[in-house]
């Protein structure tokens, strides 16, 4: 019994505990043993080593993934900061900014003269049949506001038309960028189109962006003051001809009898110049999708959710569009459930049981 007794005592967890320490002891204080700890220990510190180094890597490539899953939502991303020039807001100060520009140069108040047989053929050009008395001022500004934008138009469009009669490295910069421009996003949409790739997203939108890119900075810097190789500054060699020759064509309808008046009127012929061509050819197409322009024609039904005029609400029903002096700024204008107007279109208007207009 005694014996039973004592080996139970042996067995005690204290009893273990002291044998293993013993045991631990033996085999540091043992060479043999003492080498295997210690190489053990070298192997089991080195893959612990490795770990860490490999669970670094791991981490570094989580977040080189993660920035470029975010740099490819950038460069997927046509959508517009709030803060950027182009977006929509400030698009739309810009656009207002142009129409109180061209109210400012083609005003009719003070010492002004009209002939008026060829402001008369400029109106029914228009389809319009209102018959313009002289002192109806605003009416021929509105009219004089309308033949401005097409000449603009025009002469932009002669200028883009064919880039070669201009030098790519002086006064034609623009229109070979532009034309550049064009060509790039036809041949990257063929791209997405007719090539096969695992890379759909950022093919699909390399046109949108390219265009958006382009733009933006022909929008920001296009027909700005050119700078010579030794650092003179002057102005572009488009906006310096057209310049005289919209102010030519202007005075052909109107006249400013004070020359100080008529001189500080005529100055703002080539910013208008300027701030049209940038709007309506560049920092339209920044826009996606692209914003158009939209001309409303004669007798067209009156709609306030996208014309402006000089009305009552219980008018609206007895008057038509006499005719449109500034356009509508829209996106998608024909899809009622996409369409986005920046501004709306400055119009006449006319009584329906009426060839004189209502407006002014």
């Amino acid at each position: 019994m005694a014996s039973k007794s004592k080996n139970k005592k042996n067995d005690s967890p204290s009893s273990q505990s002291k044998n293993n320490e013993v045991s631990h002891q033996s085999i540091k204080s043992n060479p043999d043993y003492k080498q295997m700890y210690l190489e053990l220990k070298d192997k089991f510190d080195d893959i612990s080593k490795q770990l860490e180094e490999k669970n670094s890597k791991i981490q570094d490539l989580e977040q080189k993934n993660s920035k470029l899953h975010y740099a490819l939502e950038a460069a997927t991303d046509v959508r517009l900061l709030d803060d950027d020039e182009n977006h929509s807001t400030i698009l739309k100060k810009d656009i207002y900014d142009l129409q109180y520009s061209l109210e400012n140069y083609t005003k009719c108040k003070g010492n002004v003269k009209f002939n008026m047989p060829a402001v008369q053929k400029l109106l029914a050009g228009y389809g319009s049949k209102t018959v313009i008395a002289e002192q109806n001022k605003p009416l021929i500004q509105a009219v004089l506001q309308r033949y401005v934008i097409e000449q603009i138009s025009s002469y932009a469009d002669y200028y883009f038309k064919d880039p070669d009669k201009y030098d790519k490295n002086i006064d034609g910069t623009e229109t070979h960028v532009y034309k550049t421009a064009r060509e790039l996003t036809d041949l990257t949409q063929n791209l997405a189109k007719h090539r096969i790739g695992d890379d759909d997203d950022s093919v699909k939108v390399l046109p949108i962006i390219l265009r958006q890119k382009i733009c933006a900075a022909l929008g920001n810097r296009g027909f700005n003051n050119m700078v010579d190789p030794k650092n003179k500054i002057f102005p572009h060699k488009f906006i310096f001809k057209f310049h005289g020759i919209l102010n030519n064509e202007i005075s052909k309808y109107r006249k400013i009898v004070d020359p100080e008046k008529s001189k500080g009127v005529e100055g703002m012929a080539g910013d208008i110049i300027k701030k049209f061509i940038t709007l309506f050819y560049f920092r339209f197409k920044v826009q996606e999708p692209i914003a158009d322009y939209i001309w409303f024609n004669h007798n067209r039904e009156i709609d306030p959710s996208y014309m402006e005029g000089n009305w009552d609400d219980e008018e609206i029903d007895n008057n038509n569009v006499d005719f449109c002096y500034f356009p509508l700024i829209a996106q998608e204008f024909k899809n009622e459930s996409k369409r986005h107007i920046y501004t709306l279109a400055k119009i006449v208007q006319k009584s329906i049981n009426s060839t004189e207009n209502n407006s002014h």
